[in-house]
This record gives structure tokens, sequence and C-alpha cells, in this order.
């Protein structure tokens, strides 16, 4: 019968790259979800592969013939996380979860998004319902940074992307 689990891994901010790299090079399997993420930036859409959790990933270890201490001293990890001074193990099924819903490549994705730059639209409800407006930007997961004519000039305000819809 194989000791073998799945446990998370908690890593120092924006390490998680470094950790799965170290961890790997000491012979742990590790596993690093990551999403490829659209992002405006400097004028133009560009998509960047960030870690689908922030600050963790997932380590397999064999607690039959592997020793877990190295892992908390090492570079880009913080430790394991623990509840009730016991490691935390992740079903393999949820790992397997995981990767099923990645690309080929392993990257799991966010879709479209809705709208596109300079779109013309609708704001269909809140306080200003009934406004036409320019898509911006996406602002965060369900918001949007849309202009209006507000007083004589453009303004930009953050909506919720439900609230918009196209004429």
């Amino acid at each position: 019968m194989s000791d073998s689990k799945w446990f998370v891994v908690h890593t120092k901010p924006r390490q998680e790259k470094t950790a799965l790299e170290n961890l790997e090079r000491q012979g742990y399997h590790s596993y690093l979800p990551d999403l490829i993420v659209k992002k405006y930036a400097a004028g133009r859409w560009v998509e960047r592969i960030e870690p689908l959790f922030y600050r963790y990933l997932f380590v397999y270890i064999d607690t039959s013939t592997q020793d877990m201490s190295p892992i908390r001293s090492t570079t880009g990890v913080t430790g394991l996380v623990r509840f009730s001074d016991k490691p935390l193990e992740i079903s393999a099924d949820f790992i397997e979860q995981l990767r099923s819903h990645a690309n080929e490549e392993g990257h799991h994705f966010t879709e479209e998004p809705t709208f596109t730059a300079n779109e013309a639209l609708q704001i269909q409800h809140g306080p200003f319902a009934g406004l036409p407006a320019i898509y911006k930007l996406e602002k965060g997961q369900d918001r949007a940074i849309v202009l209006i004519n507000f007083l004589g000039s453009q303004k930009e305000i953050v909506v919720n992307q439900n609230d918009l819809d196209r004429f």
C-alpha cells in the first residue's frame, strides 16, 4: 500500500515558481496549477501566466520514504499548510480534477472578455441605467471601467459587467 499523498505548500509572495523549481530539485513531485489571464497593459490586451492559487502549490509525498522537514526551508516556501498541527492533505481526485480542466499545455484559462475596448454599450441597471457608455476595460472579475458623458465631458466609472448590454 502506498503512503503517497498530496499536501498544500504555502509560498512566499510571488515566489510560487521559485518554490516549485526548488522542491522539484529536491526530488519532490510538485504541481503548480496556473492560469492564463488577459490584462490590459500599455494600451493593449496581453496574456500572462499567473498561479491559479496565489501563494499555494501542491506537493506529492510518499510519507514512508520521503522526509517532509526540508520543505519548510526550501527557497520560496513559507511552509506546509497545517490543520491541527498536521499537514493538510488534499485528495488525489481534487488534483486530477484541476488537471482535467487545463488545456493541452497544462494551463487553465479565463473566459474571453465579454466586451471589447471602445465598444458602445448601454448601462441597464443601477444609478446610471439608460445611459450610453463606452467600454474601456475589465476591472477585476465582475467589474468594468466605462466612459460616460457627464456634465459635458467623458468620465470613467466602474460598473458591474452584468449591468452592461449592447444596444
